[in-house]
């Protein structure tokens, strides 16, 4: 079973608040959570929001009992760039 969510994370984990996301797409398929970097525009430089949303999405990932493995990706040519704070 394959969910997949763009910036409006929907959690199936009891408790845990909706999540939305900015800079990130998040995506279970089976045991693999795959977290993209996605600011394509700008080489998926790191802004002032995403360490706080990607620190957010592997919190959902561990905190999701079949999640297995976490996958970091990047959208576009870039996987990530230095910070840029635009």
């Amino acid at each position: 079973m394959e969910r997949h969510y763009d910036c409006d994370f929907k959690s199936n984990i009891p408790g845990e608040h909706n999540m939305e996301y900015s800079t990130l797409l998040y995506r279970t398929e089976g045991r693999i959570a795959t977290i993209t970097l996605n600011r394509p525009h700008r080489m998926n430089a790191i802004s002032l929001d995403m360490p706080g949303e990607l620190a957010r999405a592997v919190e959902q990932a561990n905190r999701d009992d079949s999640v297995h493995v976490i996958i970091l990706a990047g959208a576009g040519k870039g996987l990530l760039q230095w910070l840029r704070p635009d």
